[in-house]
């Protein structure tokens, strides 16, 4: 899960200072936390993008009346696609005599935490040239610690205070990727001003979304971000993805799921059908699913206008398919009154007993996967 900026900037606790600054979603807020801060002040779109700088995005007002027409203008407005969630008021920081940039991120193939620092930080981090950017490997058991970032610091070009400043920031940030089992923290950029302080102007935090019950203020934001649906679904362990078709899946396994939703459209295809038939979602009830999950992920396809054919497809092997099957009996009476035809098909543990548990509740089931999405795909293309 990536933390906005405002977010990140409130949840890190760093030896180096952020600018002074307030999240609103209200230009007229904007205006009174401009008035506060006295200008000039940066005005700066919150939500789930990146690349601000470089679109134009981030504006800089010398005005109170400006910081107030900026922040309407945002908050009006889409970022690559996406809707601006509020916006952050900053004092504008005058005095930078250069920007660096630095971060802790996960290296997944060195299965270990990396350093990252650049001699060059801003908008063009990704246009750096390799000889100005270092990494260093930390080791799982030993860490990240004093003398790592001293070298790094020295590499940066600083010496004596400033070198132990650094290397403090550098510390931390190393220490709070560990606290909240983050993916990355990157400080983009660090400035450093001529009164030879430093200054994290921005910062970008990603949390491991399998960490994020572990802490209640990530679980907060996730859930305030969530739609309603999608509440329900992460409150009872579903994996779930909202998708623009008619079709909807269940199946368990991500990996699963994701073949069933590419094998639609790949039937989609073979029979013309590219403009009527899609899958609607991505619901996964996942390994070893009991009766509750697989009845809520039930109700969420069937409340679902846009569905309009269900389909179950389910591998068994940790997963019981005779739970799956009394969650599918129990759900009957409001798959009836739904009216969306339902197909199901699975294969593997208890299976044939889950097949039993269903024809004896009028509902049918097969074996054979594909051709029961087949069947399915048919249907909601009107070809059945």
């Amino acid at each position: 899960m990536n933390l906005y900026e405002f977010q990140a900037k409130n949840t890190l606790n760093l030896y180096v200072p952020f600018p002074k600054g307030e999240f609103t979603s209200n230009p007229e807020e904007a205006y009174e936390i401009a008035r506060r801060l006295e200008p000039p002040v940066v005005i700066k779109p919150q939500g789930p993008f990146g690349g601000r700088g470089k679109l134009g995005k981030i504006y800089f007002a010398d005005t109170l009346d400006e910081a107030k027409k900026f922040a309407r203008r945002l908050l009006r407005e889409k970022i690559k696609g996406k809707k601006v969630y509020g916006v952050l008021v900053e004092k504008k920081i005058v005095d930078i005599k250069r920007e660096l940039y630095f971060a802790i991120k996960v290296n997944r193939s060195k299965r270990c935490y990396a350093a990252i620092a650049s001699r060059k930080g801003g908008i063009d981090i990704e246009d750096v040239p390799p000889e100005e950017a270092m990494e260093m490997l930390t080791d799982p058991l030993f860490g990240f610690h004093q003398y790592d970032a001293i070298e790094i610091a020295k590499w940066l070009g600083y010496s004596g205070k400033q070198m132990r400043d650094l290397a403090n920031i550098f510390v931390d940030v190393y220490h709070e990727v560990r606290k909240y089992n983050a993916l990355l923290i990157d400080i983009n950029p660090l400035a450093e001003t001529y009164d030879e302080k430093f200054i994290a102007l921005d910062a970008r935090l990603t949390v491991d979304g399998n960490a994020i019950r572990k802490h209640d203020d990530f679980k907060a934001i996730k859930e305030g971000r969530l739609e309603k649906v999608e509440l329900k679904a992460y409150e009872s362990r579903l994996g779930y993805v909202k998708l623009d078709g008619n079709l909807g899946i269940i199946g368990n396994g991500a990996g699963l799921v994701m073949f069933w939703v590419d094998w639609v459209k790949r039937l989609a295809t073979k029979y013309g059908l590219m403009d009527k038939v899609g899958p609607a979602d991505f619901l996964d009830v996942g390994g070893g699913a009991d009766i509750g999950r697989m009845e809520v992920a039930l109700d969420i396809l069937l409340e679902d206008p846009t569905v309009e054919v269900a389909a179950i497809l389910m591998f068994t092997g940790v997963t019981r398919f005779d739970e799956m099957a009394k969650a599918i009996a129990n759900k009957k009476k409001k798959i009836d009154e739904s009216n969306k035809p339902l197909f199901v098909a699975a294969d593997g543990n208890k299976a044939k007993e889950g097949a039993q548990i269903l024809q004896d509740s009028g509902i049918e089931a097969s074996t054979d996967l594909f051709g029961t999405l087949e069947k399915a795909v048919r249907r909601a293309g009107g070809l059945e």
